[in-house]
């Protein structure tokens, strides 16, 4: 028998061995490309989870785009508000209100103006508590326009709102009154503070 015929067996296995190995081997391939896709996956979900972390516990260490919209800044706590009392107006030399702001050019006496009025500090424990109430203090407005020595007459409740009140007024500003063109002190001026928390 010729060795060419002997020998077909031998060439058919040899064939079918290759293409069984080239099958295994394609899916090998196969299947580790999907496991590499899918632990990429599983890294991409983690560097999110991470950066969410570092977004909020610790500084971003790499410039980055932010991935959110900038949170818009919390509303500024109620301000101290000063009112007109109810009380005769004869006795208070000037009054003014928070409703529209700060009425600036209300008169004192005579051409005595406040040009600068500071707002109190409304007291954490009363506005924790949600307490309100008043200070009514006498103050002397100095020839260069100082609200000098005030001192509470009468507050509701008492001692609550006493040391806001007067650490509010010594900051505050005037044009002093003038005599025959000379700036002069004006004594014995009183003024009401009236702290309320908005209810807005």
């Amino acid at each position: 028998m010729p060795s060419f015929i002997q020998g077909l067996p031998n060439w058919f296995l040899a064939a079918v061995t290759t293409t069984a190995l080239f099958l295994v081997m394609k899916i090998m391939v196969t299947g580790q490309q999907y496991e590499i896709e899918e632990a990429f996956g599983g890294v991409a979900i983690d560097f999110v989870r991470l950066e969410r972390e570092e977004d909020v516990n610790t500084k971003d260490r790499v410039k980055r785009p932010s991935r959110k919209e900038a949170e818009p800044p919390p509303p500024p706590p109620p301000m101290d508000q000063v009112e007109r009392p109810d009380i005769d107006p004869s006795n208070i030399d000037a009054d003014f209100g928070l409703s529209m702001g700060l009425n600036l050019n209300a008169p004192v006496d005579g051409d005595a103006l406040a040009i600068v009025r500071v707002l109190p500090r409304y007291p954490n424990r009363a506005l924790s508590r949600g307490i309100e109430g008043w200070v009514l203090l006498e103050f002397t407005i100095s020839p260069i326009g100082q609200a000098l020595t005030p001192v509470v007459i009468d507050s509701d409740p008492a001692g609550i709102f006493d040391r806001a009140a007067i650490n509010a007024v010594r900051k505050w500003k005037y044009r002093p009154k003038t005599e025959e063109g000379r700036a002069v002190p004006r004594p014995g001026v009183r003024q009401m503070i009236t702290f309320q928390i908005s209810k807005d």
